[in-house]
């Protein structure tokens, strides 16, 4: 695990700081684990799998634009693509 600070997010994506040393490059699948609660642990449900589809230089680490795999609403709920 990485710590990151989440910065933008949309039902499509997030845009991330990561603070941590490891480096990440465009194509690479990630997890990210996102407190949709105030629930003290972060359950495997609120794990979402994506991509990093950009990169750049932050203050405190890299930054990432993330692209999920499956379209998220805003409360974490996975959206059915056939809906």
């Amino acid at each position: 695990f990485e710590p990151a600070r989440t910065h933008d997010v949309s039902p499509g994506g997030a845009k991330v700081v990561m603070m941590g040393e490891k480096r990440f490059t465009v194509g690479d699948r990630v997890e990210l684990a996102v407190a949709w609660s105030d629930e003290a642990v972060v359950t495997k449900e609120s794990m979402i799998t994506a991509r990093v589809v950009r990169t750049g230089p932050a203050l405190d680490g890299q930054t990432l634009a993330l692209q999920f795999e499956h379209t998220m609403s805003l409360d974490g709920a996975m959206l059915d693509p056939a809906a």
